[in-house]
Formats: structure tokens, sequence, C-alpha cells
């Protein structure tokens, strides 16, 4: 968990404050927490400081339209069980990092704000955007679900359960469950 407050951050884990809560050097901004990656750094993501990660020791790293990341407002983050990080784009796109390197996904099918994130049972990354649908990239393959599969809106979240179904949060239309292959409304 992480603890952000006029512009300080502060790591909770295993039941204990880690740390004086600190600032983080160089960012004007206030940020978004989105996370911790696999190596135990602190993720944060807002405009204009685009990708920012905090390292126990204090380290910053920042990832933003200077070193290519082709958008200024990260909104969300995923760090899959292959070591990938995705970051999702305000700004519109889907970005996957691998060592640092860049990866933009979707192309010009994909240009509308990315609010979540979620891997799958089978490693498939699902994505919701704003008004665009709901993306999913398996290896090299992406399937879009739009407006014939269900409310084109704001997906705010993406779950998957225990059971290994998928759930979908929106702004206006409710939860949906993709069963079957295929989005039913739930109430």
């Amino acid at each position: 968990m992480v603890c952000w407050d006029n512009y300080r951050q502060r790591k909770y884990k295993d039941n204990a404050w880690i740390g004086a809560a600190s600032q983080i050097p160089g960012v004007q901004t206030s940020l978004e927490p989105l996370g911790e990656d696999g190596w135990g750094r602190l993720c944060f993501g807002r405009y204009p400081e685009g990708f920012v990660t905090v390292s126990e020791d204090g380290r910053v790293t920042k990832l933003n339209s200077s070193n290519n990341l082709p958008g200024e407002t990260v909104s969300c983050y995923l760090a899959d069980r292959e070591g990938n990080e995705w970051l999702g784009l305000f700004d519109g796109g889907l970005v996957r990092l691998q060592r640092r390197r860049f990866t933009i996904l979707g192309g010009s099918a994909l240009t509308t704000p990315v609010y979540s994130i979620c891997e799958d049972h089978e490693g498939a990354i699902w994505v919701g955007s704003s008004f665009g649908g709901i993306y999913r990239f398996q290896g090299t393959n992406m399937v879009r679900y739009g407006a014939s599969d269900l409310p084109l809106t704001d997906i705010w979240s993406l779950f998957e359960d225990s059971q290994s179904n998928l759930w979908v949060g929106t702004s206006s239309h409710g939860i949906y469950q993709f069963h079957d292959d295929r989005f039913v409304a739930h109430v």
C-alpha cells in the first residue's frame, strides 16, 4: 500500500510503515499512486511527470516524453507474471515496458485514454479504455470488444476472480462479467 499526501510518499508493508514519509525529488506535481513493481519500487503517474518509480533507497526514475514515452499521463499500471510492465496512458494508448524498452501496442486502434489493466489466468492482458471498449492482448494478437459487445463507456476497472471470471466496472452502465465469450450485465 502507498500513502501519498502533500507531495510525500510512504510505503506500508507487512503491517508496518517503511521509512519516514519523504518528498520525491524533482517532482513538481501531485502524483497518483499506481502500485508496486516487481522490484519493490513504488510506481506513480500524473501529468506532466509521466511514469515515476521510487526505490526503497530513494532513487527516482522518470519515464516521460523526454525519453520517448508517447504520453504525459500514466493512469494505470500492471506488472505481469513475465516481468513486463504495462502502462495505460490517459493521453490514449498502451505501452509495454520490457527491460525499460517501450513497445506501443494497439496502434491506431487504441487511441482513447486507458483506465484499467488486468492480467488473466492465461496470461492475456485486458485493457479498459474510455469509450473505446475493452482490448485483449494475447501474444501478438489483439481483440477489441466494442459497442456490439457492451455499452461504450469508461471502463474503470477490470478484475479476474479466483474462479477465472473477468469482471468489468463501468462508469455509467454498472458491472459486467465476461462469460462464454460475451459480456453479461449484472445488476
